[in-house]
């Protein structure tokens, strides 16, 4: 299986009806596998997906022949298919979603109690670990962290 590209005409017909991946170039295989091949082999680099979205970009976003140019419009669900979706399933090597549901599962109890201050409202900012000013605690979240042993300043 080469790196080259060439265009044929079976590889330019997409059929919306199958939710599969789109296929690589090259090979019958789907783009998914042929990028985690490249990887697991340290061949990969950013000119494979470069490649990939150079030849379906065209073929998704380009207007109709013989369509006014304000007449134009595109297949989302099509650029979400090939272009998006195929980078999700190599980035989360599987299924997103199942990716995301085991990964927030891991975060129990979650590190951040989205707690909305008033004003007023006394803040704890760490000074050993704090990126800036907006690093805040809330009482409860500090007095169950590591920071309440660091250095901090307490706000209002």
């Amino acid at each position: 299986m080469g790196d080259s590209v060439e265009s044929d005409s079976s590889f330019c017909d997409l059929e919306m009806e199958q939710p599969v991946l789109p296929v690589f170039p090259d090979s019958s295989k789907q783009c998914v596998e042929v990028w985690n091949h490249k990887l697991t082999s340290g061949v990969l680099s950013c000119t494979h997906f470069k490649e990939h979205w150079r030849i379906w970009v065209p073929k998704i976003y380009s207007p109709k022949p013989n369509r006014s140019c304000l007449d134009w419009s595109f297949d989302e669900s099509k650029a979400q298919e090939v272009l998006f979706d195929s980078l999700e399933h190599f980035i989360f090597n599987g299924d997103p979603q199942e990716v995301i549901t085991k990964v927030s599962q891991l975060d129990s109890p979650p590190s951040v109690c989205g707690r909305v201050f008033r004003m007023g409202e006394p803040t704890y900012s760490c000074r050993e670990c704090g990126m800036d000013l907006t690093c805040v605690l809330c009482v409860d979240c500090f007095k169950q962290s590591a920071h309440c042993h660091h250095k901090y300043k307490m706000g209002e």
